[in-house]
């Protein structure tokens, strides 16, 4: 299978409307043509940028519902994003796919446990999963269904899914920016949101 195949299969899934259409999907692309998710070599997805150290683990009392909402959605996409790039290392068999999903386990902008620690002080409560109200942040079923598929049916999915996730979290990075009021937590924001944008051109390279 030649890397502009995936690259072209793959973009035309990233301009659907929807999102890891899983059940619908899934047996049409197992009739793909013979060698498709065989273990080729498609290189290495471009290292992201890993931004300065991140906002201490105190934060002032100051701040506002913007602030909140961030926390809130950054730690609940960056938890799925850590989930959705694992499954990488069992189902993918492209090499630029997994190489990605390393970058971005191992990326720790995002500090879960600090922002976490954040809303406990400012009395909020911690972040619920809740399926649906995070836009790109996938249910629990279509987790599950990504994980039950295998090689380039796998890869395609797992690219929308998780194109989704971090242009959502870019979203929410960048609205802290323009209307949170923390100190630490637009700091957080403003990096995150460089990380993402190096995180979303790799995916770009792989897609094509």
């Amino acid at each position: 299978m030649r890397t502009t195949a995936i690259r072209g299969t793959a973009a035309a899934v990233l301009l659907s409307a929807t999102v890891l259409g899983l059940a619908g999907c899934v047996n049409a692309e197992q009739a793909a043509a013979p060698g498709a998710g065989s273990g080729q070599s498609y290189g290495q997805a471009p290292a992201t940028t890993q931004p300065a150290a991140v906002a201490p683990a105190q934060a002032a009392a100051t701040h506002n519902a913007a602030d909140v909402t961030f926390l809130d959605q950054g730690v609940r996409l960056r938890q799925q994003t850590v989930t959705i790039a694992n499954l990488a290392g069992k189902s993918s068999t492209n090499t630029q796919v997994r190489a990605l999903a390393t970058q971005l386990v191992g990326d720790t902008t995002a500090p879960v446990d600090t922002m976490t620690g954040w809303l406990a002080q400012w009395g909020q409560p911690a972040p619920a999963a809740v399926p649906g109200q995070v836009p790109g942040l996938l249910t629990d079923a279509q987790v599950q269904q990504l994980g039950a598929v295998q090689g380039t049916s796998f890869d395609m999915h797992w690219l929308q899914g998780i194109h989704d996730n971090l242009t959502a979290a870019q979203t929410a990075a960048t609205n802290e920016v323009a209307h949170g009021s923390n100190p630490q937590a637009k700091q957080v924001a403003q990096q995150w949101a460089t990380q993402l944008k190096a995180q979303l051109t790799a995916l770009a390279s792989i897609t094509g």
